[in-house]
């Protein structure tokens, strides 16, 4: 609590020099047009300033204003159409109606117990029973496998009352040294798997679609999957190896079927959630796979129904099926609890700076200074300048806000770096990175969530979540760059 009150303090410390902060980034935003800038025209001027000013905004104000007001801001920069052309770029754009209704749809799975069945399935066994490691393993492993299709956010919340009731049955307390790590095993599993697909994860989309790289989930989650497993188990095994047996002898023997049948009996509707969720993620994967059977399938697939209409479609079934007089899915109720909005309105705002580069010209002048700068540099010290970077940003503010400026810098230096790497793979890695946060509160409410535990410290979270962070790079490096390489 001390901590946290220090921290409040600080914020509003000066609010003479926050107020005057904010002013003039809002300032920025609309007046910085007019501010000359040698060789540069003011559409390209005014967006650089509206770029600086709304990230600055972002860390210092939040997500959810800043994003408004850079929509508003950009769109009286009036290029290729003014105001039009910046609501198509933002809200109007496929991602961002894909993550929209994704998470809707999620919200029918998440009203079910279906994700704490899996999670409990994995522990809820002989081998498990035998062996603490290996119940640690397999309970982790499990939410590993569930985060490849769920928000980190709504997983951690599904998945944390759970381990708390196995905390209980182990008779597991705060200090303990088995439970420090499994709180961090958690926050990190829950942090490696929103990048292992692009489902209901915001971070990779926004980073291929403000790179303009056109990869499909097939691709992208070829080479995430194996990558996202090398963390998972340099993670897992590394705390495992630090559990002396002692540790985790509480473990033995720990019995969850009391957990489980504790649970609702699968019903009708959660029968039908599953499978309406199937069936949009075949929807997202068949074209991929028939695409050289299958040329003209494959460019219907992408061109009438692209990755949006498949959630809302499965959204729609949902929303219309009623069972015992109750609709399986209440819309209303899935935008007011389950869908993200200050993730969702930086991802638009970001969509709509990112659309913004070209036509301004601001996307050329870059790509000449960057030519000028790194024009020298070897492409794999950039590559590695880039691996770093995006993961010490994604573990100090927002992942999202990570996203955008890693992926836009990458876009101007397309040149640099396409003629040594595969650009494709350099973004797939940004976007893989950019979701993984486990160091610090303000990296994601996961990170926060977990101090508050009383579990681990915020000291004991830095700590093993930058010693993470340092395996992640080296794996994006060695085993996730060559394998993005051969599927992009």
């Amino acid at each position: 609590m001390i901590g946290k009150t220090k921290q409040k303090r600080s914020l509003k410390d000066n609010k003479v020099f926050y107020w005057c902060l904010v002013g003039i980034c809002i300032a920025l935003c609309f007046f910085g047009r007019f501010i000359p800038i040698p060789g540069m025209n003011p559409e390209a001027t005014g967006l650089v300033f509206i770029f600086v000013g709304i990230i600055v905004l972002w860390m210092v104000c939040g997500l959810v204003w800043p994003s408004l007001l850079c929509i508003v801001a950009l769109g009286f920069l009036n290029y290729d159409g003014g105001f039009g052309f910046v609501l198509k770029s933002s809200f109007g754009d496929q991602t961002w109606v894909f993550l929209l209704f994704t998470f809707v749809l999620m919200f029918a799975l998440t009203e079910t117990p279906v994700f704490k069945r899996i999670a409990l399935s994995f522990v809820n066994n002989k081998l498990a029973r035998t062996n603490g490691h290996l119940f640690v393993f397999l309970f982790m492993f499990g939410v590993l496998l569930i985060g490849c299709f769920t928000s980190p956010t709504v997983l951690f919340a599904l998945i944390y009352p759970i381990l708390k009731e196995i905390f209980f049955l182990a008779k597991i307390k705060k200090g303990d040294k088995i439970g420090k790590f499994m709180i961090l095993a958690l926050c990190f599993s829950v942090s490696i798997s929103s990048g292992m697909t692009p489902i209901a994860h915001v971070f990779c989309a926004q980073a291929m679609k403000i790179a303009e790289v056109q990869l499909s989930m097939v691709s992208y989650t070829a080479f995430a999957f194996p990558l996202g497993l090398v963390v998972f188990l340099l993670m897992i095994g590394t705390f495992l190896l630090i559990l002396k047996k002692q540790d985790v002898k509480c473990l033995t023997n720990v019995n969850v079927a009391s957990i489980k049948r504790s649970l609702p009996k699968m019903d009708t509707r959660e029968i039908l959630s599953i499978v309406v969720f199937c069936v949009v993620i075949v929807l997202w994967v068949l074209p991929s796979v028939l695409k050289s059977a299958s040329p003209d399938f494959y460019n219907f697939m992408n061109t009438t129904l692209g990755i949006a209409i498949p959630p809302l479609v499965g959204s729609v079934v949902l929303a219309v099926v009623e069972i015992k007089n109750k609709k399986i899915l209440d819309v209303v109720a899935a935008f007011k609890s389950n869908v993200p909005w200050s993730s969702l309105l930086v991802c638009a705002a970001a969509l709509a700076m990112g659309a913004a580069f070209n036509p301004t010209g601001l996307s050329q002048i870059l790509e000449d200074a960057f030519k000028d700068g790194f024009g020298n540099v070897p492409a794999l010290a950039l590559l590695t300048i880039l691996v770093i970077w995006t993961l010490i940003e994604t573990n100090f503010s927002s992942n999202l806000v990570t996203a955008t400026v890693v992926a836009t810098i990458a876009k101007n230096l397309h040149d640099v770096l396409a003629a040594s790497l595969n650009y494709n793979a350099v973004i797939g890695i940004v976007g893989f990175l950019s979701g993984l946060a486990f160091a610090t509160p303000p990296g994601h409410p996961n990170v926060a969530l977990t101090v508050d535990s009383e579990y681990a410290d915020a000291k004991q979270t830095l700590g093993y979540g930058m010693m993470t962070a340092g395996y992640t790079a080296v794996a994006a490096l060695l085993v996730g760059y060559p394998i993005a390489m051969c599927v992009m």
